[in-house]
């Protein structure tokens, strides 16, 4: 882990000083405080000891949290240094170092499709990759969107945009036609890699029924009036149906690129730590999904807080069923395992069954996922029987919702897990904020998400009742939150303040030992296996039907999957409100794990005097109707994607 340590940096800058030659000068040290920057015989020898021993004795100032200390007793008077760390290294660095280092240990393991990577090999295919992507014109700071379920394509892909400097568009491949032209034209994406198969062919034909100019363009050429920037569509189909205007992905992985080694070479040299890497995105309060942009520095930075807070060990073999558009998976997962030089394993389609033969098969050590999959795997044990003595877990990450002690307890006891730990994190933070540690009580784990972790600040502000508590709004600064939501300034500003605080949406409560209690939260978000679902979405989706006249949707808290979702409908005039047409309407325009449980009809909606609808009124009564009717089965769309 030493090429993470060694570069990992820090920068000392004079603010105020009785020498004014000294003024504004900014002197650059390495983790062991050696000085990397020189001003010759500007500076004497014992204010750089003095810098030294600063360095040395914070070692986990970090970005954004930076540190100034002055020095009163200085010959000729205080001189006060502003302490600032960083790391100064880009994702695709550490891939190379990766390779040169431990180039013949497994690097991604596909269990769906068989294909096994080392570090060499995908180092290889992902210099390929990139190779390709400049071929073809793809420029830094271009965004490249990814449409793919969970595979070693995808990790190749990613690797290689991360090589040329270009951003990764995360966007899921659960997505309708209406949700793909919306991300693809809001992130400005000139290049689509995809593969279809979530459920037949219908992504490709979504960006064929968006995109109608594909059916006639050569490939790599296209010229679409509803997507302008959108230049190539990559697919991976593996044979089989012809797909008009677009590149394939295994005829452009066996072809020469023409881009030499050197021009390679060149081109990662312009990618900085301090670049945007990768765009994911999270719903807010409106129904439009939030971009939001994460640096290489910040990313590496969050990684390595994963690997030294939850306690990675260098080799082992790392698994997530999250998709990996999602900020838990692509960054929480997957680059801690490459920081960590481990093992990334990943399945497709990860069903209960299919997970635990493959956690069994692939000696699986670490396991990041949502409260929801562990549940559900305890649930396929006891069902079939599973034999779990063969299972390897060392520690199981559960993060995304609330967790019982009991939950806790059966993915220690039953699961054989060493240890059970509870993060806490969002997105716009990049997202690990917190966690709880391997000595802490399963009490502790049920009802905290532990302490923040180095160089990330928590404070509390907005206090307010939530229950018989006094919470406030969780606020987080640091390093890793976000650089702001792409093209979207307003959004941004309201999400981080002057000071660099991000403002969650979250209430919580910190006690005396630092630890970190969520109550509840600001925002209407509904939480649903892990992932924020903006209300507003769903309920433009029922609006749209012709039998209702104005929609609301709930979360219920639910103990398998975080929340349920419920949706309050009034109806249009005389018109029929037929449930199960409105849950079909729903599951034609959003995506799975949008689709409410049930939608009822009420002739109308709680009010306040001032005519506000009372959401509060209607969240308890969604509450009601699910503790009445939890016994009834498991929510059918209860699933992880």
């Amino acid at each position: 882990m030493d090429h993470i340590t060694k570069r990992r940096e820090s920068s000392v800058t004079i603010t105020s000083s009785a020498s004014a030659k000294l003024l504004g000068n900014k002197y650059v040290f390495d983790c062991d405080g050696n000085l990397l920057s020189d001003f010759g015989n500007i500076t004497p020898p014992w204010l750089i000891e003095k810098f030294r021993e600063l360095i040395l004795s914070n070692p986990h100032v970090t970005g954004r949290e930076t540190l100034e200390v002055n020095f009163p007793d200085c010959p000729g008077g205080s001189v006060t240094a502003l302490l600032e760390r960083y790391i100064d290294i880009t994702l695709g660095g550490i891939l190379e170092s990766n390779a040169e280092v431990c180039g013949q240990r497994e690097a991604v393991v596909d269990a769906t499709t068989g294909e096994r990577l080392d570090y060499r090999t995908l180092k290889a295919e992902s210099d390929r990759m990139a190779k390709i992507l400049i071929d073809l014109g793809v420029r830094k700071g271009e965004t490249v969107a990814i449409v793919m379920l969970n595979s070693a394509s995808q990790l190749v892909s990613k690797c290689g945009i991360y090589k040329i400097g270009a951003v990764i568009v995360n966007i899921s491949p659960f997505e309708k036609e209406n949700g793909l032209r919306m991300l693809l034209s809001q992130t400005d994406a000139t290049t689509l890699i995809m593969k279809p198969g979530v459920k037949g062919e219908e992504i490709a034909d979504y960006i064929y029924s968006v995109c109608p100019e594909l059916e006639t363009s050569a490939p790599g050429e296209l010229r679409s009036k509803a997507l302008p920037k959108l230049r190539r569509v990559i697919i991976e189909c593996g044979g089989g149906r012809h797909y008009p205007g677009m590149l394939r992905f295994e005829t452009l992985m066996r072809s020469e690129p023409k881009c030499t080694d050197m021009q390679l070479y060149e081109r990662t040299g312009q990618a900085s730590f301090k670049d945007v890497a990768s765009i994911i995105h999270t719903s807010g309060t409106t129904s439009t999904p939030k971009s939001v942009m994460l640096r290489h520095g910040a990313i590496i930075e969050n990684a390595w807080a994963h690997v030294e807070m939850i306690g990675i060990p260098e080799g082992s073999r790392v698994f997530t069923p999250t998709p990996m558009f999602h900020a838990l998976s692509s960054i929480g997962t997957c680059i801690t395992a490459f920081v960590s030089r481990s093992t990334l394993c990943c399945l497709s389609k990860p069903n209960p069954k299919d997970v635990l033969d493959m956690l069994a098969r692939e000696k699986i050590t670490v396991m990041f996922s949502v409260p929801t999959f562990y549940i559900m795997l305890l649930d396929e044990i006891r069902a079939s029987g599973f034999d779990t003595s063969a299972l390897s877990l060392q520690t199981c990450v559960l993060a995304g919702s609330d967790c019982s002690r009991e939950l806790i307890r059966m993915t220690r006891d039953v699961m054989r897990a060493e240890q059970v730990l509870v993060m806490y994190g969002l997105t716009e933070a990049g997202p690990g904020v917190s966690s709880t540690r391997a000595d802490d009580t399963d009490e502790v784990k049920a009802s905290t998400v532990g302490k923040p972790w180095p160089g990330v600040s928590v404070k509390l502000s907005e206090p307010m009742e939530v229950g018989n508590v006094t919470a406030g709004e969780i606020c987080v600064r640091g390093y890793n939150v976000m650089k702001g939501y792409y093209k979207d300034h307003l959004a941004t500003s309201k999400a981080i303040d002057e000071e660099g605080w991000l403002h969650t949406g979250d209430l919580g409560r910190v006690w005396e030992d630092g630890s970190l209690t969520i109550v509840g939260r600001l925002k209407d978000i509904i939480i649903r296996n892990g992932e924020n679902i903006s209300p507003r979405e769903i309920e433009a989706a029922l609006a749209a039907h012709p039998s209702v006249s104005e929609a609301r949707a709930v979360g219920a808290r639910d103990i398998k999957c975080g929340e349920t979702i419920y949706a309050f409908v009034k109806r249009s005039g005389s018109s029929a409100i037929d449930e199960s047409e409105l849950i079909g309407h729903c599951r034609g325009s959003l995506a799975s794990i949008k689709v409410p449980s049930r939608i009822y009809a009420i002739d109308d909606f709680p009010k306040s005097d001032n005519g506000k609808i009372l959401m509060k009124e209607l969240r308890a009564m969604a509450q009601k109707i699910h503790d009445s009717e939890k016994g009834d089965g498991e929510d059918g769309n209860n699933n992880s994607a």
